[in-house]
């Protein structure tokens, strides 16, 4: 495992912040897990369900932890068979329980089929109930109804028009199943974020390429509680685009997050969202322009009104960070924050906390235990943690002198790009030049990223 620490580009707690608690924890041993959905209980504990290859069977169990408000683990279980089991989403239930989603290739016909599994307040097993055909399925979220049910969402390439197809399941709270609705052309299309609207009507948000062979176009499907298709609505330009995530907002629309090439003519991805009234129609649309290679995953409004958003950036593919994109109701950026080490992290879910700030789980391979773990980082409402966490100088990029108060030289070969970001994750230069002058900038701490031979190296920068 690396012995890089994270690297966390993110300002000291300011004076009203000081109450909340602020920390980053992994969880994990020597192989691969991955969180992929969080929730915040009522006594203020954090549970996140996602999968993991260190426990339970090698090629892949569901796993599920519970840790304090601190971020200290309370217990973690594991569920499956002895083949590839993954979860990647969960639910409470009215027990106070939890049901996981995702996907099996221990059970079933298929080499992949929905997998539900049943367990009580402290992890322990009841019961696990698999769907499928002869092909591949697996369930991408799952919510309870507001008439004590769940409803399912994934995906199915055993039956439906087309090659793969979105899904719907609605079960009873034992699991049986009360109906299953497939949608979809004879193209391919993807369903990734459910939810259960005011007006007791469900929207499920993914990609389609049924419109344009070729590309893919964001997704956004209504249907009445009985799984009947009310209304389908495509966004996305002459690009592939797509939808991750959905929530109805605070005025009776939707927003959908998801990544769009469309604004950079299919060269690279960028945090895509759209936001639509309450029949679909488009409102406004931003494509944000970070790094070159940015997934939106998930989505929150805010208690203000804004939103935060959660996924993976970079400027290349091979070592993308975790970011956290704060917006007003407008889409105005307010904060932008990257996480991340020389390896690849990523955010997959985030949620606002009772005391007003966020949390956010995923993967992280540049800190923990294993070769990624799952991650989970609580930060204040302005973004902020409790400080600087160091790192380690990169022993394939030399910077000097560093500290400095002027001009700082780069050594390295083949450079292709060079940024530098401050503390909130604001970009103050991007250039090629292996001379900077940094005479200008405020005195403080920085991050440098280099692109050199296809790789991206970063090292801590002190102005004086």
């Amino acid at each position: 495992m690396k012995t890089l620490f994270l690297i966390s580009l993110i300002a000291f707690s300011s004076f009203d912040c000081i109450s909340q608690i602020t920390f980053e924890k992994t969880y994990g041993s020597t192989n691969n897990e991955q969180g992929f959905e969080l929730r915040q209980l009522e006594d203020s504990s954090f549970a996140i369900a996602g999968g993991t290859r260190s426990f339970g069977e090698p090629n892949g169990n569901f796993y599920l932890i519970k840790t304090d408000k601190y971020g200290d683990l309370l217990w973690e279980e594991n569920y499956g068979g002895s083949e590839f089991d993954f979860c990647y989403a969960f639910e409470n239930t009215p027990d106070g329980g939890y049901i996981l989603a995702g996907t099996t290739a221990s059970f079933g016909a298929g080499s992949g089929d929905h997998f539900i599994v049943k367990v009580d307040s402290i992890g322990t097993f009841e019961w696990q109930k698999f769907y499928g055909g002869a092909g591949f399925e697996k369930l991408n979220d799952v919510i309870l109804s507001n008439d004590s049910s769940f409803y399912f969402l994934g995906i199915t390439s055993s039956s439906g028009a087309g090659a793969e197809d979105a899904q719907v399941l609605k079960t009873n709270l034992n699991g049986d199943t009360l109906w299953t609705k497939t949608y979809g052309g004879a193209l391919n299309d993807n369903a990734t974020s459910l939810i259960q609207a005011s007006d007791s009507n469900l929207l499920f948000v993914g990609w389609t390429n049924n419109y344009n062979a070729s590309i893919s176009s964001v997704l956004l499907n209504k249907i009445d509680p009985a799984g009947n298709l009310i209304w389908t609505k495509t966004y996305g330009g002459a690009f592939s685009d797509r939808g991750t995530h959905l929530i109805q907002t605070s005025d009776g629309g939707y927003m959908i997050s998801g990544n769009t090439q469309s604004s950079t003519a299919g060269m690279f991805n960028k945090l895509y969202l759209i936001k639509t009234d309450n029949l679909g129609d488009t409102i406004w649309t931003r494509a944000y322009n970070n790094h070159n290679f940015t997934h939106g995953i998930h989505i929150e409004q805010t208690s203000d009104g804004g939103y935060i958003i959660t996924g993976t950036e970079g400027i290349s593919v091979f070592s993308p960070d975790l970011f956290l994109f704060k917006i007003d109701q407008n889409g105005n950026e307010e904060w932008n924050l990257i996480y991340g080490g020389y390896e690849m992290d990523y955010g997959l879910c985030v949620k606002q906390t009772f005391d007003e700030g966020y949390v956010v789980t995923g993967l992280n391979s540049s800190m923990g235990a294993g070769q990624q773990d799952v991650y989970l980082l609580k930060i204040d409402k302005t973004g902020n943690s409790t400080g600087l966490y160091p790192i380690e100088q990169n022993q394939f990029l030399e910077i000097y002198p560093n500290p400095t108060a002027g001009k700082i030289s780069i050594k390295t070969e083949n450079i292709e790009k060079i940024e530098i970001m401050n503390v909130h994750g604001g970009l103050v230069y991007v250039g090629i030049e292996k001379e900077i002058d940094i005479g200008s900038f405020p005195k403080g701490v920085y991050f440098i990223n280099v692109l050199a031979n296809g790789r991206m190296f970063t090292n801590k920068l002190v102005k004086q």
